[in-house]
């Protein structure tokens, strides 16, 4: 005869609705106060509030660099998710019931595991790697920020100065938003620095 094993629901508390999931362009401050809120009165188990940090951590990460938007919005709401669950996620994973947690689908299911079995996720340690030293420089020029620089960089492949003045000459650069230097400024910055990077004469 054939056993069948009730697979219990998945637990919560209060509801998911939270302010920093309605404003797709807001960092994660606020989340990451009520994550603070919640594991200081005890209400998150040690791996539920690592987790759920992890995932702040991504979606700043992709914030900064300008990804599409539903990514960032995706691990936010997973972290909220975390948030609200009553029991510790490594349970729910054990009953193989992962997706049934709102905002968790196939992909950071495979995330949670991974997690689970590591203590990290390779999207993470890609995404944390920093800056080559001279596209760090970047942030030296005028009006280009922390922010644009990992946009141009990451996002758009700008490797080199001279792919910067490219782009600048493009009049594309201006339409990104955080751009505030003329680009007369810019360019002028960029052959100072070009100059500054060149090797001397023998």
């Amino acid at each position: 005869m054939q056993r069948f094993h009730r697979v219990l629901p998945v637990r919560w508390r209060g509801s998911l609705a939270s302010p920093f999931l309605s404003c797709h362009n807001e960092r994660a401050t606020t989340g990451e106060r009520g994550l603070l809120n919640a594991a200081d009165s005890g209400q998150m188990t040690e791996t539920n509030r690592a987790l759920a940090q992890l995932f702040l951590a991504i979606s700043d990460k992709l914030a900064a660099r300008r990804e599409n938007p539903h990514r960032i919005r995706a691990y936010r709401r997973a972290a909220e998710s975390l948030v609200n669950l009553e029991e510790d996620i490594r349970a729910v994973a054990e009953r193989g019931v992962l997706q049934d947690i709102p905002g968790i689908g196939k992909d950071l299911s495979a995330k949670i595991l991974e997690f689970l079995k590591t203590g990290t996720m390779q999207a993470y340690e890609e995404l944390k790697s920093p800056l080559p030293p001279e596209i760090a420089a970047w942030t030296t020029l005028p009006g280009l920020s922390e922010a644009v620089v990992q946009h141009l960089y990451f996002k758009l492949g700008i490797r080199t100065l001279d792919d910067l003045e490219a782009l600048v000459r493009t009049h594309l650069l201006r339409t990104l938003p955080g751009v505030t230097a003329s680009e007369d400024d810019l360019l002028a910055a960029i052959h100072v620095q070009k100059r500054v990077a060149a090797p001397p004469h023998e």
